[in-house]
């Protein structure tokens, strides 16, 4: 009973000294910097709450946009790339026309090389030239060839037989030692389509044992699907309306899809 007694009575004085400085602490000076912690801790926490506020009702309803500001951003948006193809075919229309210019002034002068910036193994003065076109051609002239498309039936063809100008073309074109080639369809006058008809008749066609495997439609779908590609990926064709576009070919079934495709393609 003694030991308990004292456990209570160390319980007791514990709980009064606890008391005491709780008190103290109160009624001491300080009181007021811990009223305005508290302050702080409950205004912050105000503004948390606010905050958080913010953002519920930004993600619930983001911010609208009006139909006036759109249509000036799609306007100035359109207005730029207007201004953009136009100074691309502007540059093209001087390209051309100093060409022009340099072959009369060669005519004229009778001067083929003299605007050249190389010695020339060949001047063309011969009948077969009707002016002094070749060597401003070598000079200025660009092709951008698409490079769309996987083999057999683009990018190569036949290299030999009867059908070899068509492979011939195709491997010219794309040869890196090629000087009309383009480095960016930006500076390219014309635009070239290296489909292949006689590999597409090898390779698609082939065997042919009925009167039906002869159907020009597959050839006409393959042409056609090609010429949607690049006109959906790039600008050029629907600039022109494909006018400056070009393909070569030799084989006798060209004949048989060019009026079908008349109005998405010009072949050479």
């Amino acid at each position: 009973m003694e030991t308990l007694g004292c456990n209570i009575s160390l319980l007791l004085l514990q709980a009064f000294l606890l008391f005491l400085i709780l008190s103290l602490t109160f009624s001491s000076p300080f009181t007021e910097k811990h009223v305005d912690v508290a302050s702080f801790f409950s205004t912050f926490e105000t503004r948390n709450v606010r905050v958080a506020q913010f953002f519920i009702n930004a993600s619930s309803s983001p911010p609208q946009v009006s139909s006036s500001n759109f249509s000036l951003a799609t306007a100035l948006y359109n207005s730029s790339i207007n201004k953009f193809y136009k100074a691309r075919s502007i540059r093209v229309e001087e390209d051309l026309a100093q060409a022009r210019a340099a072959i009369r002034k060669a005519i004229h002068l009778q001067n083929y090389t003299s605007h050249s910036h190389r010695t020339e193994t060949f001047i063309p003065t011969g009948s077969i030239y009707k002016n002094a076109s070749h060597t401003e051609m070598v000079k200025k002239f660009k092709v951008w060839i698409y490079k769309e498309g996987e083999h057999p039936t683009v990018h190569i063809g036949p290299m030999h037989n009867k059908y070899a100008i068509e492979g011939q073309f195709i491997d010219e074109m794309e040869s890196k030692n090629n000087p009309f080639r383009a480095s960016h369809p930006d500076e390219a006058h014309a635009f070239f389509l290296p489909f292949s008809v006689a590999n597409v008749v090898q390779y698609v066609y082939q065997p042919i044992t009925t009167v039906k495997d002869y159907s020009r439609d597959r050839l006409q779908r393959l042409l056609t699907d090609y010429v949607t590609v690049v006109a959906d990926k790039y600008p050029y064709w629907n600039r022109s309306n494909g006018a400056d576009h070009f393909m070569v070919s030799c084989h006798d079934w060209v004949s048989t899809y060019i009026y079908v495709l008349l109005n998405l393609l010009l072949p050479l």
